[in-house]
């Protein structure tokens, strides 16, 4: 079944769209108001942290297929990524990377966005 009102998320200066593979090229389809919310997300926290040490630009991974629906990662109809259904969970790929004072704060701006972090032992899954 379709996902109503998906639209791919842009390129932006202060975020990198990673994970494409052959069998999923474009798998950033999102909400607007994710979309806006991670955008902001990645304006603040390069705004505050770029030029220090330790600083990344932001990694956005799999958030859902164009249609929506099962996000079938391995291609085999099965998935770990049940939750990246409908355009509202990102995975940031390079979180766990981050200074501590950085993921710290990090967290603050998801959190005052409207998302919920769930640390998956290599990334954050957030939910908006």
């Amino acid at each position: 079944m379709r996902v109503p009102n998906l639209s791919y998320m842009p390129a932006g200066p202060n975020y990198r769209l990673v994970g494409q593979t052959t069998t999923h090229p474009r798998n950033h389809f999102t909400t607007s108001r994710v979309q806006q919310a991670l955008i902001a997300i990645a304006n603040q926290f390069a705004r505050e942290f770029r030029g220090q040490p330790g600083y990344q630009t932001l990694e956005y991974n799999d958030i859902s297929l164009v249609f929506g629906g099962l996000f079938d990662i391995f291609a085999n109809w099965r998935t770990p990524h049940i939750t990246h259904r409908i355009g509202r969970d990102v995975d940031f790929s390079n979180a766990d990377e981050l200074p501590s004072e950085m993921r710290r704060r990090l967290e603050e701006i998801i959190r005052r966005h409207g998302g919920d972090i769930y640390n998956e032992g290599n990334h954050w899954r957030v939910s908006f």
